[in-house]
């Protein structure tokens, strides 16, 4: 893992700590004790041109002189009085380097946070004590924060614990100095959980593909996630999460975002971008798996027409998308299901690895165009990698689809009906040959013919004849697939391309994990809300694989490419090292600062989107 907690360190994010170096000791012109807003002071050591003092040294002098923390720092001669500007909270502030820097030393040596600095900056008399012009706000504070380098913070937050550590052993009593830490913890330092550091790394790595429409005037980015992770976390509309994230120590004194803090910077968005952005985001998790041998040469896929519950109104009035020229955005639900209608998602995920991502996903608002959102998926995949082959469900057995993958020359697998007539006979076949499959050519729509060049197999289902008390002449317990392989030319047979298949219905169990685990509850009869939700949650079941892949590299001490097995992800019992319900109880709870940033140009960080040509992500 990197020192950013990326996966590879590449991403290209400005860093407005790029100005020249406002930390020099010893370089500035220091204000003399008549110039100061303070009056006459206390004949206390600055550091000067010819004089160079420790900052250290100085907070020492100052201290055994009597002055309180905040008045020591006020003191320090060691800052240089370039200018910038930062526009918090809709106001633009003009502070000089000296005094953004006083305020983070003195936070530092107080341990003070930044929402209790602020409310003390509220007192005049400590803005003043602290020789900054005017009062500052927490966001302003953490702002100056992540512009100070990461060697000058490290200097700062040094001298600070040398300070705190004299102050102890020379008994120097002071209002708001901060307990000298135990040399162990200096020595060794309070570190995260390994679970929190990986999933910083996920969300740093995944989060910068969303595309944010403006800077948030009060929230950073990495907050703006917060309702939608809790939203999902545990099942509750993102609306809801507000008085949820209320509860949490952090917001017992600050704003607590809302949803709109985000959805409103993503909601002129077309279905094509938050595709792209999704797409972009996913691809960064597939490159972890390549980088430890988990993605084949030539992956097999699964696609899959997978269902969201709607409950609200159908009729003509309450359209659910608020569209008329498309209202077919939700689709009836399949027999036996405890609602009627779905949101309807096409999704192409990895088959035969440990880690079955899902890399992209289409809303169908209308059955009837199922072929077309396959062609996109396909086409999404060949701008990533060579395909081998395409497993699907039977919501893809008709004769659009067929032709669709006839024309592509892609090898595929389609679950069949057992209505047919074929079906039954196919099994009466198998006690002929003595086998657990039978084959036939087959056209849908034509039926068996020896001239098709495409085959109806049947193979027996060991899972049912378990649980059935019937055997193999009952035709419960036999399954139907429809394919342009014939079976006979596989090692192993019908069988063979059988039990391939079944990996898919992996697959299916990680969708209903992602709609438990990682879906937040959604009314919305808005389709653009509803694409992006979705897409939300394949994005945390990624990032919580991505997490897993990274702890495993880090328990096995693994190194990408050395070696020609791929890495063990899952223990023995098939487990991962972290539950769904770990990640994500990790990923909302922490509520560290993470620098995200965003990517600019999706395309730099992703094959499949330089790739584009012919894809279509303008819907």
């Amino acid at each position: 893992m990197s020192d950013d907690g990326g996966l590879d360190g590449s991403w290209e994010i400005a860093d407005p700590s790029d100005d020249e170096d406002n930390f020099v000791a010893g370089k500035n012109l220091k204000k003399t004790s008549d110039e100061s807003v303070h009056g006459d002071q206390p004949n206390v050591k600055v550091a000067t041109l010819g004089d160079p003092i420790s900052i250290e040294d100085q907070l020492r002098n100052a201290l055994q002189r009597g002055l309180s923390p905040h008045e020591a720092v006020a003191r320090i001669g060691m800052l240089r009085t370039t200018r910038f500007e930062l526009d918090v909270d809709g106001l633009a502030r003009d502070l000089i380097d000296a005094e953004a820097q006083r305020l983070i030393l003195g936070q530092e040596l107080t341990d003070t946070p930044s929402y209790v600095l602020e409310e003390q900056m509220d007192d005049h008399a400590v803005h003043e004590d602290m020789n900054v012009s005017e009062r500052v706000s927490e966001r302003t504070i953490d702002n100056i924060r992540d512009r100070i380098p990461e060697e000058k913070l490290a200097r700062f937050e040094t001298a600070a614990v040398n300070v705190a550590k004299w102050a102890q052993d020379e008994s120097v009593e002071m209002a708001d100095i901060r307990d000298a830490p135990d040399p162990e913890t200096v020595a060794d330092g309070m570190d995260a959980p390994e679970l929190v550091k990986l999933t910083r790394a996920m969300k740093t790595t995944g989060y910068a593909c969303i595309q944010l429409g403006r800077t948030d005037p009060y929230y950073d980015k990495w907050e703006v996630f917060k309702p939608y992770e809790l939203a999902s976390h545990h099942n509750i509309h993102p609306n809801s999460a507000r008085d949820s994230l209320q509860q949490k120590p952090y917001y017992w004194a600050r704003k607590t975002p809302t949803s709109k803090a985000l959805w409103n910077q993503v909601r002129e968005y077309s279905r094509g971008h938050f595709r792209a952005m999704f797409i972009c985001a996913y691809e960064q998790y597939l490159d972890l798996l390549d980088r430890y041998n988990l993605l084949p040469y030539r992956p097999d896929l699964a696609v899959d027409l997978t269902g969201w519950p709607w409950f609200g109104k159908i009729d003509n009035e309450d359209t659910p998308d608020n569209e008329r020229e498309q209202p077919g955005a939700v689709e009836g639900a399949k027999p036996g299901r405890n609602y009627s209608h779905s949101w309807q998602f096409a999704t192409v995920s990895l088959v035969g690895t440990p880690v079955p991502m899902t890399f992209a996903a289409q809303s169908v608002e209308r059955r009837n165009r199922r072929a077309y959102h396959l062609n996109q998926l396909l086409n999404y995949s060949e701008a990533k990698f060579d395909i081998g082959r395409v497993f699907l469900d039977k919501d893809f057995y008709t004769k659009k689809i067929k032709d669709e993958l006839k024309e592509r020359d892609q090898d595929f697998v389609i679950t069949a009906p057992r209505n047919m007539g074929a079906f039954e006979d196919l099994i009466m076949g198998t006690e002929l040959r003595e086998d657990s499959w039978n084959s036939q050519p087959y056209e849908i729509g034509v039926g068996v013919s020896d001239d098709a060049d495409h085959y109806l197999f049947v193979n027996s289902s060991e899972k049912r004849l378990k649980r059935a008390d019937t055997g193999l002449e009952d035709p419960k317990n036999w399954e139907a697939f429809y394919t342009n392989i014939d079976p006979k030319t596989v090692d192993g047979g019908g069988a063979a391309l059988a039990a391939d298949y079944r990996l898919r219905w992996g697959i299916e169990t990680a969708y209903r994990m992602l709609k438990h685990d990682f879906m937040p509850k959604s009314a919305t009869p808005m389709r653009n809300q509803r694409v992006f939700l979705f897409n939300w949650a394949i994005l945390l079941n990624n990032m919580w694989m991505g997490a897993n892949v990274l702890a495993a590299a880090d328990e096995r001490d693994y190194a990408p490419h050395e070696a020609d097995e791929p890495l063990q992800v899952k223990d023995d019992q098939g487990n991962y090292e972290y539950t769904a319900n770990e990640f994500m109880t990790a990923l909302v709870d922490d509520l560290h600062p993470t620098d995200i940033g965003e990517l600019a140009d999706l395309s730099e960080k992703s094959d499949i989107l330089a790739n584009a040509g012919g894809l279509d992500l303008t819907d």
